[in-house]
């Protein structure tokens, strides 16, 4: 044998090895910035391309509700005797709750959770990240996510569980009144007003602005993500991505914020909505000359709590989440 060919035998190994160093190391870099995340089987993040899907305007419902929440694909209602009504996808079972009943709801992107009047909590649909495995102890509110979930204790501590993709479930020490659950974010309002997040932070969504704030939420979605929240004086400011324009407006005059995948819904003081944002699905035109009480927006749909009890939703309505019963 040559010089010339053993070392091409020497060097062939040695490539090999050096490929194989890399690939490793692109696998867990990867991993840990959600490179290959992927969602249920089942449950695709978003609607077929192939077609544009009916942007509608539901009927009210016939149920009186007191509190609304909006999932990925689904919707759910807390009726005014406490009971739990879904509508919308179900292939997670996201939208088939227990019998029994509630005084708070939190639908997430495939799984929805309820609080009993014991502050237990109960969650039914997607449990591929043990989302949906509440831990033994009470809570004063539960937020569903993504892929994990959030709950505040009465020493008014955040404690996350379910998949911990960028730190989701990791929440920093403090006091909070308020938490919201996004994708792979979670954020909460401290006891002095301020904002504080953690998990991804890819686009800024977990990188509030200054100031204090009364209420929050996190947009669902993925990729991106975005946080809104109401300051102390009424205004409403967004933050994290922003393919259009997901930025509130300035006015002093709102109570709520309810954030989707790629659109915001506002509920002024006097009750009537404003949407902005991404329009192709959501229809961000809320019906008009009508007054509510809270609004709830999912990836591509957004509903509203009218002030006597009905659930109005708009948006695309392919797995009907926008037709409330």
């Amino acid at each position: 044998m040559s010089t010339s060919a053993r070392r091409r035998g020497h060097g062939a190994p040695l490539f090999a090895g050096i490929v194989a160093v890399v690939v490793v190391v692109v696998l867990i870099v990867g991993f840990q910035l959600g490179w290959f995340e992927t969602a249920p089987s089942t449950e695709p993040e978003s609607p077929p391309e192939e077609t544009t899907p009916t942007v509608v305007v539901s009927e009210p419902s016939s149920g009186s509700y007191r509190q609304i929440s909006a999932g990925a694909f689904h919707t759910c209602g807390l009726t005014s005797v406490g009971t739990v009504v879904c509508w919308g996808s179900d292939r997670e079972g996201q939208s088939t709750p227990p019998a029994g009943s509630f005084r708070a709801i939190s639908a997430g992107a495939w799984h929805t959770c309820a609080l009993g009047g014991d502050r237990r909590v109960t969650c039914w649909g997607d449990d591929q990240y043990e989302q949906a495995r509440f831990p033994s102890m009470t809570v004063i509110q539960v937020e569903a996510g993504g892929t994990h979930t959030c709950g505040l204790t009465p020493g008014h501590l955040a404690t996350c569980w379910g998949r911990d993709m960028h730190g989701a479930t990791q929440p920093h020490e403090a006091e909070y009144t308020q938490l919201t659950a996004g994708h792979d974010h979670t954020c909460g309002i401290t006891e002095q007003g301020f904002v504080m997040c953690w998990g991804r932070d890819d686009h800024g969504q977990c990188s509030p602005p200054p100031g204090t704030f009364v209420q929050i939420d996190a947009g669902g979605g993925y990729p991106g993500g975005h946080t809104c929240g109401v300051k102390d004086d009424g205004r409403i400011a967004c933050w994290g991505f922003n393919p259009v324009d997901l930025s509130a407006t300035t006015k002093s005059e709102f109570q709520q914020v309810a954030a989707g995948r790629l659109h915001s819904c506002g509920l002024r003081t006097d009750g009537t909505v404003t949407c902005w944002g991404w329009d192709e699905y959501a229809g961000p035109d809320p019906p008009a000359d009508e007054t509510f009480q809270q609004i709830a927006a999912g990836d591509y749909h957004t509903c509203g709590l009218r002030t006597d009890g009905k659930v109005r939703c708009w948006g695309s309505d392919e797995r009907g989440q926008v037709s409330p019963p």
